[in-house]
């Protein structure tokens, strides 16, 4: 038996508003064996996404992904600061998380508000350096070339005016929409490790 369905969703790049559609099949008894390795922008070059599914998160604490098997979350229930190798202490190669689709953002918000529901805002590794004549850029922390935005309207805002001074990036828990702020606030943290 094969199902179809389809489904749109609305998204703001930083720019414009868009409706991007999707739609998926679903397939009964399907032989396996003959679909090509598929990978996603996290997934070590050598790793497929079925191989992910057969190893598992560092340790209880970490949660994998539904959307990306080959990704594991750890959230931070405490107020931290905003640091590049705060992951690390945790699981080594891990870093703060990177997002790549609101898939991952959804999946984010849901556990955020079943793991954390204290923790309003949480840091991602999103982070603002300086761009060029005088502007200001965001990039992963973890060097993932994904340019999926969720910014709440009216965001990113200019924290400061000292261009060596960088701002750091939050998903709220209430709307999932991300904010700037400054990297000296405490706040609740998402990890995100790759499985190799």
């Amino acid at each position: 038996m094969t199902k179809f369905f389809s489904d749109y969703y609305i998204g703001y790049n930083g720019i414009n508003v868009y409706k991007a559609s999707f739609c998926c099949v679903e397939f009964e008894n399907v032989n396996t064996t003959h679909i090509p390795p598929i990978t996603t922008s996290h997934t070590p070059s050598t790793t497929t996404i079925r191989d992910c599914k057969k190893k598992p998160c560092p340790n209880a604490n970490w949660t994998q992904s539904t959307v990306d098997p080959c990704i594991c979350y750890l959230l931070i229930n405490g107020p931290n600061y905003w640091d590049s190798y705060l992951c690390y202490q945790f699981q080594p190669s891990s870093k703060l998380t990177s997002i790549d689709s609101v898939f991952e953002n959804s999946e984010l918000v849901g556990l955020a508000r079943n793991q954390t529901p204290a923790c309003a805002k949480l840091f991602i590794g999103l982070e603002s350096v300086p761009g060029p004549n005088g502007s200001r850029i965001h990039i992963w922390n973890n060097g993932d070339p994904s340019t999926y935005r969720n910014w709440e309207k009216g965001y990113p805002v200019n924290i400061t005016n000292d261009i060596n001074t960088h701002d750091c990036v939050v998903l709220n828990q209430a709307d999932g929409k991300w904010t700037n702020e400054d990297c000296e606030t405490q706040r609740c943290v998402i990890c995100e490790y790759v499985k190799p």
